[in-house]
């Protein structure tokens, strides 16, 4: 059994911002690191509605992954858990900044 503790403290302690470890991993310094747009949507709700925007935003991604997660070992659960975010919040972005065709979410 997995406790939500093992992957939700991270989401709820840093508001998601581990998920632009990424990114910022690339960049030469936290100057140069850019923040994705789904992110900044993200903190933008939080800002308006609370912690309720966190919630469903890790409400969001245990759902999105259901599928998924039930054919994974315990240890790829966690690593799946704790990767998900990081794809849908702070896509691979391209010289200029834009998210590129990889990492874009269908419309």
């Amino acid at each position: 059994m997995i406790n939500s503790s093992y992957f939700a403290s991270a989401w709820f302690i840093t508001i998601f911002t581990n998920s632009i470890k990424n990114s910022t991993q690339v960049a030469d310094s936290i100057e140069d690191a850019q923040v994705s747009e789904p992110l900044l949507q993200l903190w933008d709700y939080f800002l308006v509605g609370g912690w309720k925007a966190i919630l469903k935003m890790g409400l969001f991604v245990l759902r999105d992954s259901s599928g998924e997660l039930l054919q994974l070992s315990f240890e790829e659960i966690l690593n799946e858990i704790t990767e998900k975010p990081k794809g849908i919040l702070a896509p691979a972005l391209n010289d200029n900044g834009d998210a590129t065709e990889e990492s874009k979410e269908p419309q």
